[in-house]
């Protein structure tokens, strides 16, 4: 069971990596790489006290095998120049040792074993090649390896085969190493973004970014290494003489997104680059034109629809049945391409050279990876099922095992191999040194570290399954986006103003804004300005609430074209800003949390709706998806449920939050409530803990008393110097009002209930066994309270 988790997990990390190069036609018009044999000397270095003698073992590679002397040397052969993934093999036919051979690497050895491991654990295999080899030297330098190799050696000496055999203590200390080495992870690269205002939502999502090229063209940018489809479809139209828009579908083009394959040349840390950030240069695929249609219309409407391999579902409903099958095309693609054959390659051939990138860009064109997907599609269904739900694990080891399990997919998955290189020498070798490679990756659980990785490297999980975008062409002069907002007191919102036809594109006109609000709740502010009216060269500007007051400004923008000395203004544009009173909001609890990453933490709605009938209610629920994701997989969910769950992504550590918003339906109508936000720490030690309240009543039957108290529980956290209780979303109209605070390390005045601290904050004494009105009265006096505790550690 442990080993069909593993690979299962396995192929998650190579979509996590996604993609070896930029996909491409025809093969990219290579043709199949040319390899040679060469022999190489080595040696094994053996741990003290290691129960075989060395001239029972023996050397294997992708050529073949050969006997390891009595001194412990060999010649072995590899494919061409570079370095070749080793195994030394003991007496029992199991591995005993990994290493790279070649390329100024001669020695197999504990060492060269538990290098190997943490270049699979880290997920390298799915880098082009100055990736690879700056991962493989980088990773020799590790101090985090000595730990794998001590547990290597221990292994050996009670085992000699122990690493083809399975050892759970290799497997742990490969996984720590991976753990260490991630943690000195760096900050997440910032995506450039061109002027994109006719496109909705104009935010960046699955790694892809649509700009506009020029008057009347989209540029489409990819920044992940998540190979994906798009479609660009038109929808409708305005007539020239206005009124409602006229449906006009038709299909303008589709076609696929390849992941960003040319590395940055940006500096980074070493995990960084194994995790996406900064690594890789964006791919951009365009201009792709959108004319107005009819050409005298006053605007066309086209849609955007981005499909690939994901977690969330993001806007997957509106898939049409041609963009479904695209959709499962491009996650088998995904499957083979960027999982399958990269680590197939990685220990099959020279790895410091280029071969495995030219023969992964000659097999990504061909039209025998076509037939091969188009197979897998039809012979092993389950695969779309479990991608559709979200299951990118459980789809990759259905995959994963109907390629291996399926007589006549595994010859067409190895004829794929042989079709990218000519000359190999022993096609069995080959594969039976792939297939013992692999089953050495799977007992050590190697390969699944990385699907726990950084967030950053985590590409396929920080996407959805598909995306849509509304792109809207149009004789109009000028757009400021949001048309309407509406926010809380106290909040602010981005306005972003643009030229639909001049804005964009390789040479932009220089444009200039005039920016104005009416100032009744609000004021604008460009980072440099600040008032109710400015002049500025940016095309944002944010609206921020000032006062305790609510009500409805509009803001304007005038854009005007600077040129020859002169501007020529360009048209206007306004939109509207609600501000709503927290009085009519609804209130978020709770509303500061610490979650470990990968947790979950549940958030509800408390809302007032004494003046609201029975008018239907929703909830729009919105994290930034940074280091977290609603449960469903989505980004924004509208829902009748005032609970949600947040469930923190794997990896990174960082600040994150979720927003409420509460609509309610009357007269036909949709009218906002408010909003509400909660913080959110995502991090390995906890710096906010929730406690809770309890009314007990205690009875000591000696003296014929008891006493009720009101405790505020606090719980007791290791390493912790000082707690501090706040406690909210409660109304004592007896004493503490609306909130109630302690702030002290812990004393004799708190009771030690074992994982617990409890502190009296009311109660009273009496004659008897106990009074249940008056432990009542309690509760309702505390009814709903939340308590929020901030940790203060000692180091």
């Amino acid at each position: 069971m442990r080993a069909a988790r593993l690979i299962a997990a396995s192929v998650v990390v190579a979509l996590a990596i996604a993609g070896c190069g930029g996909g491409g036609g025809g093969g990219g018009g290579l043709g199949p790489v040319s390899i040679a044999e060469k022999a190489v000397g080595g040696s094994v270095s053996l741990p003290a006290g290691y129960g075989v003698a060395a001239d029972t073992l023996r050397v294997v590679t992708s050529v073949g095998e050969s006997p390891v002397k009595p001194d412990a040397t060999f010649t072995a052969r590899v494919y061409n120049e570079g370095l070749q993934l080793t195994r030394i093999v003991g007496p029992g036919g199991k591995t005993a040792l990994l290493g790279w051979l070649g390329g100024g690497h001669t020695e197999i050895s504990a060492r060269s074993t538990a290098e190997v491991l943490v270049y699979f654990g880290l997920g390298a295999y799915g880098h082009r090649g100055s990736v690879r080899r700056y991962a493989i030297e980088t990773i020799s330098q590790r101090a985090e390896v000595a730990a794998v190799e001590s547990a290597i050696v221990t292994a050996l000496l009670a085992d000699p085969e122990a690493i083809g055999n399975g050892s759970t203590a290799v497997t742990d200390a490969v996984l720590a190493a991976v753990a260490a080495i991630r943690g000195d992870s760096g900050s997440s690269g910032t995506l450039a973004r061109g002027r994109g205002i006719l496109i909705d939502p104009s935010d960046t999502r699955s790694g892809i970014t649509p700009t506009q090229d020029g008057n009347k063209s989209l540029n489409i940018t990819n920044a992940y290494r998540r190979r994906a489809w798009a479609f660009i479809d038109r929808v409708s139209y305005v007539p020239a003489a206005g009124g409602d828009a006229v449906p006009s579908p038709a299909k303008v083009t589709d076609f696929e997104i390849p992941p960003t394959a040319s590395t940055s040349g940006l500096i980074g840390t070493f995990v960084d680059i194994m995790y996406g950030n900064n690594a890789y240069a964006q791919i951009t695929s365009g201009p792709h034109d959108l004319p107005l249609s009819p050409a005298d219309a006053k605007q066309t409407t086209y849609r955007l629809t981005v499909v690939g391999a994901g977690i969330g579902a993001g806007d997957e409903g509106k898939l049409t049945e041609e963009q479904i099958r695209k959709w499962r095309w491009v996650v088998g693609k995904t499957i083979v391409r960027d999982f399958v054959l990269p680590i197939t390659l990685n220990i099959v051939m020279n790895l410091t050279g280029d071969q495995i990138d030219d023969a992964l860009d000659f097999i990504a064109g061909s039209a025998v990876l076509a037939d091969f997907i188009n197979t897998l599609l039809v012979s092993a269904p389950d695969i779309w099922v479990l991608a559709a739900a979200g299951d990118n694990s459980g789809a990759c080891w259905a995959a994963y095992n109907a390629i291996m399990n399926s007589g006549t997919l595994k010859l067409a998955f190895f004829d794929l191999i042989r079709m990218a290189f000519k000359d190999i020498r022993d096609a069995n070798a080959f594969f039976d040194h792939y297939m013992s490679v692999m089953n050495v990756l799977a007992l050590g659980d190697v390969i699944l570290t990385a699907v726990d990785s950084v967030v950053q490297g985590t590409q396929i999980a920080l996407s959805n399954r598909a995306d849509v975008w509304d792109v809207t062409v149009n004789q109009s002069k000028a757009k400021l986006t949001p048309a309407t907002s509406h926010i809380m007191v106290g909040e602010r919102v981005a306005l972003h103003a643009a030229l639909p036809d001049a804005t964009g594109g390789t040479n932009p006109p220089v444009l200039a804004y005039h920016w104005k609000c009416t100032g009744t709740v609000g004021r604008l502010t460009d980072g440099m300005h600040t008032g109710s009216e400015f002049d500025s060269s940016s095309a944002d500007a944010t609206f921020e609430s000032t006062g305790n007051r609510e009500g409805t400004d509009t803001v304007t923008v005038e854009i005007f074209e600077r040129t020859g000395g002169q501007s020529v203004s360009q048209g206007t544009a306004s939109a509207t800003v609600s501000v709503k009173g927290t009085s009519q909001a609804p209130t978020i609890v709770p509303r500061r949390v610490s979650v470990f990453p990968g947790d979950t933490q549940t958030f509800s709605v408390r809302l007032d709706k004494t003046n609201l009938g029975n008018a239907k209610v929703t909830y729009v629920w919105t994290p930034p998806g940074t280091y977290g994701m609603l449960t469903q997989g989505q980004t924004r969910i509208e829902t009748e449920s005032d609970t949600m769950t947040y469930q923190a992504r794997v990896g990174n550590e960082g600040s994150d939050s979720v927003r409420v918003e509460a609509f309610v339906y009357r007269d036909g109508k949709k009218e906002s409530l408010g909003a509400a936000t909660a913080s959110i720490a995502v991090e390995k030690r906890k710096s906010i803990v929730m406690g809770r309240f309890l009314v007990e009543t205690r009875v000591y039957p000696d003296d014929g008393r008891f006493s009720i108290g009101a405790y505020v529980i606090i719980p007791k956290v290791d390493g912790a110097e000082r707690y501090s209780v706040n406690c909210y979303g409660f109304y004592d109209w007896a004493y503490y009002g609306s909130w109630l605070s302690l702030s002290k390390p812990p004393d004799n005045r708190w009771e030690d209930h074992g994982g617990e601290f409890w502190q009296a904050v009311s109660g009273l004494q009496g004659d008897g066994s106990g009074d249940p009105a008056a432990e009542n009265w309690y509760r309702r006096r505390f009814a709903g309270m939340v308590v929020e505790v901030t940790v203060t550690y000692a180091n």
